[in-house]
Order: C-alpha cells, then sequence, then structure tokens
C-alpha cells in the first residue's frame, strides 16, 4: 500500500508513524459528482484528501448553501468518527477525487498501539476543529453585525 504523503494532519507524522496508519485505512477514488457525506447521517470515517476537490454545502430551509471547499491535504469527518455524530454538511466531489479514509473502530485500535502518534494526530485536528469554530463564530457576528446594520 502506497504510504500516507506527508500532508494535512499526516505533515505532523515521523515516516514510521505515517507508513504504519496508512495500514489502518484504506485509499478510495470518488467520481466528480459523489456525495461522500450527507447532511444528517452518521458517518464514522476520518478522510484524507490525497488529491483533487469537494464543496462543503449546508441544505437549509432555503435551498443549499455552499460554505467551504476541501482541497489537497484537508480532512474532513474528524468531529463524526471521534463523537460519533452524524454529519453538519454534505461533502460532495467537484473533480476526481483521491482520498485515504479511516474507520473510527481502525483509528481506536491505533490510538492504542501507538498512542504518541494519535496524540500527536489529535492535536492537530483539534487545531483544525478550533480554526473552524473561530471562522464559524466571525461568520455569525458579522452577519448579526450587517444583519443590525440594516435595520
Amino acid at each position: 500500500m502506497t504510504p500516507l504523503p506527508e500532508i494535512g494532519f499526516a505533515a505532523a507524522l515521523t515516516e514510521n508513524a505515517r507508513n504504519y496508519l496508512t495500514t489502518y485505512g484504506e485509499y478510495c477514488d470518488y467520481p466528480e459528482g459523489t456525495e461522500i457525506i450527507k447532511q444528517g447521517e452518521k458517518d464514522a470515517y476520518m478522510y484524507l484528501m490525497i488529491d483533487g476537490t469537494c464543496e462543503v454545502y449546508y441544505r437549509g430551509f432555503k435551498g443549499d448553501v455552499t460554505v467551504g471547499t476541501i482541497k489537497t491535504g484537508a480532512s474532513f469527518g474528524e468531529f463524526s468518527m471521534l463523537f460519533n455524530q452524524t454529519a453538519n454538511a454534505n461533502i460532495r466531489t467537484t473533480s476526481p477525487v483521491k482520498v485515504w479514509k479511516i474507520k473510527d473502530e481502525r483509528f481506536n485500535v491505533f490510538e492504542h498501539e501507538v498512542p504518541g502518534a494519535a496524540n500527536t494526530i489529535m492535536r492537530e485536528l483539534l487545531q483544525l476543529m478550533g480554526n473552524r469554530l473561530k471562522n464559524a463564530g466571525q461568520i455569525v457576528v458579522g452577519n448579526t453585525i450587517t444583519e443590525q446594520s440594516d435595520q
């Protein structure tokens, strides 16, 4: 199996840890237009984008709203995998995509077998999720300020 490249959360790992982690997941190819994750559904995987792009969109009562783009080196599905939650948004490929994914059960085994590397991954994921929350907070505050100024 091709070892994980030194990108995204995997960049913080040693070469040996990346090689070992690779064996716990699998590579998958998706054609353009594939919904990898569906809002409101449980998905027990964390994904690392190896190649391609995806759009993140939220389906609300007013229709679909694109909220972001996922590019090579980015990860997604972490929150659902770690906390057994349903997906907050949809992830759809906008080009042919190659990802590496790991199921929650397999990540738990890796975590017990290689706690130092798993701790490094968790630190990277916490920083990523913290940045996402910060950005979401800024958007909410910006929208609130805009809405208040429109009155």
